[in-house]
């Protein structure tokens, strides 16, 4: 039994070790590699990192084994709160390995995205796996493909153009990475994450109430509603505490929260302290933000000006809001510290954290936008702007008249002066006026003692006054008081009252705006043509003569000139063309027309009158009159019927026109009708064949034949218009109103 048994056993052993040994042969087993452990997430991080945020994610890993290039794999297991997009361009994604051959690598295909639906651990289903299958890791080198060495420090980073989004919910514990290789569904155990604070932020941490602030909370519980309210304490609780204490005052409730984020735009109002106020929010789970973290909005004191324009040494109005209580310790223009010993109106105290006062602009305040600095014991200092003008508030001029050419006397007329003072300066456009119009010296000017005054003067004559522009007359009195005008130069003018007339008219020419009762010299064409003297006002008048020499044609400028440096104006004047004329402006050869001629030198004889071509002139010859002018009758000579010119001649100058010559009229004679005086023109040629005519009153034929031997024989001896005819010629020939060809034509006489 036993030998039996222990044979069977030994047959057994033998039969299951040549099985074996053939499936080796055929290959059916082949070694196997165990799985390596995960990689170890040694490090998270992400930028930017705020609940919500697209961000780049850098997972730094250790790897105990080597993982192949170009086939091995690498799972990146985020946890359910990440929102991680159903595809990413394997661009987007780059492995850095730390090995000493190590480089910078993307997958080698687009990753695949798998959501768990599956687990035996309820906490990792949802969770969404990123499987990386590697590439060369060292793409750089031109040898093998690199593999991912063993070593602790590689990084796997996810660009923010992935699409990665981190969790919207708060969390220091929840947002974990795994990280798993070789299609191993083994990850390793620790526990790291991306921590995802709660915040709160606020558009504006600081102004006066009245403000609007816009408050944006990220990291809350992803539904339901949040509320927001100014955390002090309110004396009923311990201010920023992140509880809603008592009769802590809720900015608003019911704020919806969307995907763990909201926003929410309110208005600072009364129940906003002087100073520093802590915000907070608190979602439905009752979470706050951290108090070491939430924000706070400051309200700061407010300064508010009586005008936005202030002139030296006038007086302005300074309201201060929300300021913390106190003592007003200056007040600055520009740098230059206002009298607060002399108010006009208000104190320097600040009560209820408000105040009012009113002072006096300094004298010596910066002209231009400057800044009002208010100084307290009890609040930062606060500015606002105002536009400094260098005029003295109640300071007034009027000037007579208010628009006036250089070297023109004005009269000016002021008030709010320094009284019994006198006058330091008066300028115009920034040229210094230095005498009156009596002779005195500007300094002679003295105000009454309400500070009036009144004082005549000529308007300086130099480069800047005689520019056109509105300028200010300045007006400084010995207490330093300015006061401004405006005064209007005008620019020149200059006109002629014709713009075109003939050598030696006369011609009007005026202008304004020149100093007043300067020489005026008028030049036309470079030649002097008058001189004369501007009126008090600028303005003048005067005539002068086309000179002879001017061209005709010709375009002239014609130039006013100042001689007291005020510039100068041209005009434009034209002397126009000579000119002739016919009548009757059609004629035959021989008979007579009356040439006319305009504009043309004075007193000069015609040396030529040409029609066609053929001298007509007349003898004597015409000649002009004192305006240019002439009319003479010629005869037409011999020419064709056509289109003719006509030129004159005088003084150099030449014109021209156009003469239609036409057949000279014949004289009418009663027309014959008999058939041979008919065709005369045609016999005559002896192209004339016969002619045969149909008559339809009697149904018979007539015929007329030019040859002698057919005299007796015609019985066509008479024709009339409108007869249709046959007529027979042996060539081509005009005849009447038509054109007879070789051979037979079919006719109806004129």
């Amino acid at each position: 039994m036993n030998t039996k048994i222990g044979t069977s056993f030994g047959l057994a052993l033998l039969l299951a070790i040549g099985v074996v040994a053939t499936m080796l042969v055929l290959g059916m087993f082949s070694a196997q590699k165990a799985n390596a452990g995960a990689p170890v997430v040694t490090a998270l991080s992400a930028s930017p990192s705020e609940p919500g945020d697209s961000a780049s994610i850098k997972v730094t890993f250790t790897t105990d084994e080597k993982i192949e290039g170009n086939s091995g794999e690498i799972w990146v297991r985020f946890d359910k709160s990440y929102t991680v997009p159903s595809t990413i361009d394997k661009e987007l994604i780059t492995i850095t390995s730390v090995q000493t051959t190590g480089g910078t690598s993307n997958p080698l295909i687009d990753p695949t995205i798998e959501t768990v639906t599956s687990s035996t651990d309820a906490n990792l289903l949802s969770d969404n796996i990123v499987k990386i299958t590697l590439g060369d890791t060292v793409p750089s080198s031109t040898g093998s493909v690199e593999d991912l060495h063993v070593a602790a420090g590689h990084i796997i980073t996810f660009a923010s153009s992935a699409g990665i989004k981190l969790p919207t919910s708060s969390s220091t514990t929840a947002n974990i990475i795994r990280m798993a290789n070789n299609g191993s569904t083994t990850y390793g155990t620790e526990v790291l994450d991306i921590d995802t604070a709660r915040t709160l932020t606020l558009g504006a941490v600081s102004g006066a109430k009245g403000a609007v602030v816009t408050a944006t909370g990220k990291g809350f519980s992803s539904t339901g509603t949040a509320t927001l309210w100014i955390d002090d304490g309110d004396g009923s609780g311990t201010a920023d505490d992140g509880i809603i204490n008592g009769t802590e005052t809720t900015i608003a409730t019911g704020i919806a929260v969307t995907a763990g984020s909201f926003t929410y735009d309110f208005t600072t109002d009364a129940n906003y302290s002087v100073g520093s106020n802590e915000i907070n929010a608190i979602d439905a789970g009752g979470t706050s933000v951290g108090t070491s973290s939430n924000p706070t909005f400051s309200i700061t004191g407010g300064v508010t000006l009586g005008s936005t324009t202030v002139a030296r040494g006038g007086t302005l109005k300074v309201t201060l809001a929300q300021y913390g209580n106190g003592t007003i310790t200056a007040v600055k223009f520009g740098g230059v510290e206002a009298n607060l010993g002399s108010l006009t109106a208000g104190s320097t105290a600040v009560a209820s954290n408000a105040g009012t006062l009113t002072v006096t602009v300094p004298s010596t305040t910066p002209l231009g936008t400057q800044q009002v600095a208010v100084v307290s014991t009890g609040e930062s200092t606060r500015t606002a702007t105002v536009e400094v003008t260098l005029v003295w508030a109640g300071v007034t001029i009027t000037p007579t008249p208010a628009t006036a050419v250089p070297l023109q006397e004005i009269t000016v007329s002021a008030s709010g002066f320094t009284g019994s003072s006198t006058v330091a300066t008066i300028t115009v456009g920034g040229s210094s006026v230095t005498t009156l119009a009596s002779g005195s010296a500007v300094t002679t000017v003295a105000t009454d003692n309400s500070g009036n005054l009144v004082a005549s003067f000529d308007i300086p004559n130099d480069a800047t006054t005689r520019t056109a522009k509105t300028y200010q007359i300045r007006i400084t009195d010995a207490a330093g008081k300015i006061g401004e005008a405006d005064l209007v130069i005008p620019a020149l003018t200059f006109a002629l009252d014709t713009a075109s007339s003939k050598r030696s008219s006369t011609v009007t020419a005026s202008g304004t705006g020149y100093p007043a009762e300067s020489t005026i010299t008028i030049d036309y064409a470079g030649t002097t043509v008058a001189t004369t003297t501007a009126d008090s006002a600028g303005g003048f008048s005067t005539t002068y003569l086309v000179p002879s020499s001017a061209g005709i044609p010709s375009t002239n400028t014609v130039t006013a000139t100042s001689g007291s440096g005020g510039g100068a104006k041209t005009a434009t004047h034209k002397v126009p063309g000579s000119t002739i004329s016919i009548d009757p402006t059609t004629a035959s050869s021989g008979t007579s027309i009356t040439v006319t001629g305009i504009n043309f030198p004075g007193y000069v004889s015609v040396t030529k009158m040409d029609i066609g071509g053929i001298a007509a002139i007349t003898s004597p010859a015409p000649a002009t009159d004192s305006d240019g002018s002439f009319s003479q009758a010629i005869v037409v000579p011999q020419l064709t019927v056509g289109t003719h010119s006509v030129v004159i001649t005088a003084g150099g100058i030449s014109a021209n026109t156009s003469l239609v010559v036409e057949t000279a009229t014949a004289v009418v004679v009663a027309a014959s009708t008999a058939t041979a005086d008919v065709f005369a023109d045609v016999t005559a040629d002896d192209n004339l064949v016969r002619v045969w005519r149909f008559s339809n009153a009697d149904q018979e034929w007539s015929f007329y034949d030019p040859r002698d031997a057919f005299a007796a024989a015609n019985t066509l001896t008479d024709t009339a218009s409108g007869d249709i005819v046959w007529v027979n010629v042996t060539a081509e020939q005009a005849f009447q109103s038509t054109t007879l060809v070789a051979g037979w034509n079919l006719i109806s006489l004129d």
